[in-house]
Protein backbone atom coordinates (compact mmCIF):
# COMPACT_ATOMS: atom_id res chain seq x y z
CA UNK A 1 0.00 0.00 0.00
CA UNK A 2 1.30 3.47 -0.76
CA UNK A 3 1.35 4.89 2.35
CA UNK A 4 2.79 9.01 0.97
CA UNK A 5 -1.57 9.71 0.06
CA UNK A 6 -2.44 9.08 4.01
CA UNK A 7 0.56 10.60 4.60
CA UNK A 8 -0.75 13.96 3.16
CA UNK A 9 -4.22 13.47 4.25
CA UNK A 10 -2.84 13.56 7.91
CA UNK A 11 -0.81 16.01 7.56
CA UNK A 12 -3.72 18.47 5.43
CA UNK A 13 -6.12 17.57 8.18
CA UNK A 14 -3.44 18.31 10.93
CA UNK A 15 -2.87 21.28 9.43
CA UNK A 16 -6.95 22.68 9.43
CA UNK A 17 -6.97 21.52 12.82
CA UNK A 18 -4.04 24.03 13.77
CA UNK A 19 -5.72 26.63 11.87
CA UNK A 20 -8.67 26.27 13.55
CA UNK A 21 -9.60 28.99 16.43
CA UNK A 22 -10.75 26.12 18.35
CA UNK A 23 -7.97 24.60 19.11
CA UNK A 24 -6.38 27.49 20.62
CA UNK A 25 -8.67 28.38 23.55
CA UNK A 26 -7.56 29.61 26.48
CA UNK A 27 -8.60 27.84 29.96
CA UNK A 28 -7.37 27.72 33.59
CA UNK A 29 -5.89 24.49 32.33
CA UNK A 30 -3.25 26.33 29.67
CA UNK A 31 -1.83 28.73 31.89
CA UNK A 32 1.01 28.54 34.04
CA UNK A 33 -0.86 28.74 37.20
CA UNK A 34 -2.99 25.81 35.87
CA UNK A 35 0.05 23.95 35.23
CA UNK A 36 1.59 24.80 38.60
CA UNK A 37 -1.33 23.95 40.85
CA UNK A 38 -2.20 20.61 39.12
CA UNK A 39 1.88 19.47 39.45
CA UNK A 40 1.85 20.98 43.65
CA UNK A 41 -1.12 18.98 43.64
CA UNK A 42 -0.10 16.01 42.35
CA UNK A 43 3.18 16.01 43.77
CA UNK A 44 1.41 16.72 47.68
CA UNK A 45 -0.93 13.73 46.79
CA UNK A 46 1.91 11.55 45.31
CA UNK A 47 3.73 11.97 48.68
CA UNK A 48 0.83 12.07 51.29
CA UNK A 49 -0.32 8.25 49.47
CA UNK A 50 3.55 7.42 50.01
CA UNK A 51 3.00 8.06 53.72
CA UNK A 52 -0.12 5.97 54.07
CA UNK A 53 1.66 2.98 52.78
CA UNK A 54 4.30 3.67 54.74
CA UNK A 55 2.34 3.86 57.86
CA UNK A 56 0.19 0.74 56.98
CA UNK A 57 3.60 -1.30 56.44
CA UNK A 58 4.73 0.21 59.58
CA UNK A 59 1.63 -0.49 61.85
CA UNK A 60 1.66 -3.47 64.08
CA UNK A 61 -1.14 -5.16 61.32
CA UNK A 62 0.26 -4.38 58.15
CA UNK A 63 -1.85 -6.12 55.91
CA UNK A 64 -3.13 -8.58 57.77
CA UNK A 65 -6.53 -7.08 58.16
CA UNK A 66 -9.08 -6.53 55.82
CA UNK A 67 -9.22 -2.59 56.45
CA UNK A 68 -5.74 -2.19 56.06
CA UNK A 69 -5.33 -4.35 52.56
CA UNK A 70 -8.87 -2.28 51.17
CA UNK A 71 -6.41 0.87 52.01
CA UNK A 72 -3.63 -0.20 50.48
CA UNK A 73 -5.25 -0.92 47.14
CA UNK A 74 -7.02 2.58 48.07
CA UNK A 75 -3.86 4.29 47.93
CA UNK A 76 -1.87 2.36 45.58
CA UNK A 77 -4.76 3.40 43.10
CA UNK A 78 -4.41 7.54 43.94
CA UNK A 79 -0.99 7.42 43.80
CA UNK A 80 -0.60 6.18 40.53
CA UNK A 81 -3.30 9.21 39.59
CA UNK A 82 -1.40 11.45 41.52
CA UNK A 83 1.86 11.00 39.69
CA UNK A 84 0.04 10.91 36.39
CA UNK A 85 -1.47 14.64 37.76
CA UNK A 86 1.65 15.41 39.10
CA UNK A 87 3.86 15.37 35.56
CA UNK A 88 0.49 17.86 34.18
CA UNK A 89 1.62 19.26 30.52
CA UNK A 90 5.01 17.72 30.19
CA UNK A 91 3.82 14.03 28.39
CA UNK A 92 1.64 16.11 26.11
CA UNK A 93 3.01 15.51 22.44
CA UNK A 94 5.71 18.59 21.17
CA UNK A 95 3.58 18.40 17.55
CA UNK A 96 0.35 18.48 18.87
CA UNK A 97 -2.27 21.13 17.37
CA UNK A 98 -2.66 22.89 21.27
CA UNK A 99 0.04 25.30 21.17
CA UNK A 100 -1.44 28.01 24.19
CA UNK A 101 -0.04 25.11 26.95
CA UNK A 102 2.01 27.71 28.99
CA UNK A 103 3.49 24.53 30.74
CA UNK A 104 6.45 22.70 29.55
CA UNK A 105 5.67 20.12 26.69
CA UNK A 106 8.59 17.61 25.84
CA UNK A 107 6.38 14.71 25.31
CA UNK A 108 5.32 12.41 22.41
CA UNK A 109 1.89 10.67 21.99
CA UNK A 110 3.51 7.61 23.89
CA UNK A 111 4.35 9.52 26.91
CA UNK A 112 0.95 11.59 26.44
CA UNK A 113 -0.90 7.80 25.89
CA UNK A 114 1.03 6.29 29.34
CA UNK A 115 0.26 9.27 31.49
CA UNK A 116 -3.73 8.81 29.97
CA UNK A 117 -3.70 5.55 30.78
CA UNK A 118 -2.04 5.65 34.35
CA UNK A 119 -4.67 8.99 35.03
CA UNK A 120 -7.41 6.40 33.88
CA UNK A 121 -6.74 3.26 35.81
CA UNK A 122 -5.56 5.32 38.97
CA UNK A 123 -8.94 6.97 38.77
CA UNK A 124 -11.43 4.16 38.23
CA UNK A 125 -9.24 1.60 40.45
CA UNK A 126 -9.60 4.74 43.27
CA UNK A 127 -13.40 4.71 43.02
CA UNK A 128 -13.71 1.35 42.87
CA UNK A 129 -11.95 0.81 46.16
CA UNK A 130 -14.05 3.70 47.69
CA UNK A 131 -17.13 1.68 46.55
CA UNK A 132 -15.34 -2.05 48.44
CA UNK A 133 -14.67 0.09 51.63
CA UNK A 134 -18.27 0.64 51.52
CA UNK A 135 -19.05 -2.36 50.93
CA UNK A 136 -16.65 -3.64 53.93
CA UNK A 137 -18.08 -1.23 56.16
CA UNK A 138 -21.65 -2.36 55.98
CA UNK A 139 -20.75 -5.97 56.50
CA UNK A 140 -18.35 -5.18 59.39
CA UNK A 141 -20.55 -2.55 61.31
CA UNK A 142 -24.12 -3.16 59.99
CA UNK A 143 -23.82 -6.83 59.59
CA UNK A 144 -21.95 -7.75 62.81
CA UNK A 145 -18.96 -9.66 60.25
CA UNK A 146 -15.81 -10.55 61.59
CA UNK A 147 -12.68 -10.17 60.00
CA UNK A 148 -12.29 -13.46 59.10
CA UNK A 149 -15.76 -13.95 57.84
CA UNK A 150 -15.17 -11.02 55.10
CA UNK A 151 -11.50 -11.89 54.20
CA UNK A 152 -12.99 -15.22 53.15
CA UNK A 153 -16.52 -14.58 51.58
CA UNK A 154 -16.10 -11.23 50.37
CA UNK A 155 -12.74 -9.19 50.19
CA UNK A 156 -11.53 -11.45 47.38
CA UNK A 157 -14.33 -10.14 44.83
CA UNK A 158 -13.99 -6.52 46.33
CA UNK A 159 -10.02 -6.93 44.89
CA UNK A 160 -10.97 -8.87 41.37
CA UNK A 161 -13.93 -6.08 40.75
CA UNK A 162 -11.96 -3.20 41.78
CA UNK A 163 -8.84 -4.41 39.51
CA UNK A 164 -10.87 -5.48 37.06
CA UNK A 165 -13.28 -2.82 36.22
CA UNK A 166 -10.23 -0.56 36.63
CA UNK A 167 -8.36 -2.62 34.23
CA UNK A 168 -11.18 -3.11 31.20
CA UNK A 169 -11.83 0.76 31.44
CA UNK A 170 -8.96 1.82 30.84
CA UNK A 171 -7.66 -0.88 28.27
CA UNK A 172 -10.59 0.01 26.66
CA UNK A 173 -9.60 3.14 26.03
CA UNK A 174 -6.22 2.19 25.33
CA UNK A 175 -7.79 0.36 22.29
CA UNK A 176 -10.04 3.04 20.83
CA UNK A 177 -6.95 5.21 21.16
CA UNK A 178 -8.86 7.70 22.98
CA UNK A 179 -5.97 9.34 25.00
CA UNK A 180 -5.17 12.67 23.50
CA UNK A 181 -4.15 16.19 24.92
CA UNK A 182 -6.93 18.40 25.85
CA UNK A 183 -7.15 22.48 26.55
CA UNK A 184 -9.61 21.03 29.36
CA UNK A 185 -7.32 19.76 31.19
CA UNK A 186 -3.60 19.83 32.39
CA UNK A 187 -2.09 16.53 31.11
CA UNK A 188 -3.72 14.12 28.77
CA UNK A 189 -6.86 12.01 29.74
CA UNK A 190 -9.49 10.29 27.93
CA UNK A 191 -10.62 13.23 25.75
CA UNK A 192 -11.83 13.40 21.17
CA UNK A 193 -8.73 14.86 19.56
CA UNK A 194 -9.32 17.63 18.69
CA UNK A 195 -11.15 18.28 21.60
CA UNK A 196 -14.55 19.79 19.52
CA UNK A 197 -14.96 16.64 17.49
CA UNK A 198 -17.91 15.50 19.59
CA UNK A 199 -19.60 18.83 18.26
CA UNK A 200 -18.96 18.19 14.02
Amino acid sequence: MNEAPLKDYDERLYNISLADERSQISTFYTSIPGAATAAATGSLSSIASVLVLYVIFKSPRGLKTVYNRIIFGLTTSNLLMSIAIAFNSLPMPTDMIYNQFQGIVVGNSYSCTAQGFFMSFGAAWSVTYCASLQVYYMFSIRKKRTDEQISKCLEPTLHVVSLGYALAYSLSLLAFEAYNPTPLDAWCTAATYPWWCPDE
